[in-house]
């Protein structure tokens, strides 16, 4: 058992690991196998975006998160709603009301590029819900290479664009 395996272990057996299963179950909002890290990230997700309405962006997703409403679309390289290099989104600036970058920045070779593009195609007064691991094993493949972890200051640098960024 690697070092995170014995991390996500340890918080599986926490109470806070148990109100998170019941909340998955409740909502129906979990639809694959619960580990502490992914039941926290989807938690967060929906505490912010299940109140928002519009159109919503969700790159990178591998299981979408539908329960979000009727404006929500899947961007990304294969097998999403819209096919798009989130370099180079096909949209319109200021036309998104939310956009959703989990787990994904990480994975991109011009991460600044990236998060410009998201700056873009944002609504003024829209939300970029965005995270990234720091203390993670690479996870890479040939197709999905891993390149980088961002400490506070490096999220402060690359979200340096927004009227308002809270870590």
């Amino acid at each position: 058992m690697d070092q995170r395996d014995m991390l996500l272990f340890g918080m599986t057996q926490t109470g806070r690991f148990a109100e998170l299963v019941t909340w998955a179950e409740k909502t129906g909002v979990h639809q694959f196998v619960p580990d502490y890290h992914r039941l926290q990230l989807e938690y967060w997700v929906w505490m912010h975006a299940r109140r928002r309405q519009g159109r919503v962006l969700d790159v990178g997703v591998q299981t979408p998160r539908r329960w979000i409403g009727p404006g929500y679309r899947t961007v990304g390289l294969h097998g999403c709603d819209i096919l798009g290099d989130l370099r180079a989104l096909p949209m319109q600036s200021d036309s998104v009301d939310l956009f959703i970058c989990t787990e994904v920045l990480e994975h991109c070779r011009q991460p600044f590029e990236a998060v410009a593009e998201i700056h873009r195609v944002l609504k003024p007064g829209g939300l970029l819900l965005v995270t990234s691991p720091f203390i993670w094993p690479w996870h890479g493949t040939v197709h999905y290479q891993d390149f980088w972890r961002f400490t506070h200051e490096g999220w402060l640098e690359l979200l340096r664009g927004f009227a308002s960024v809270k870590l």
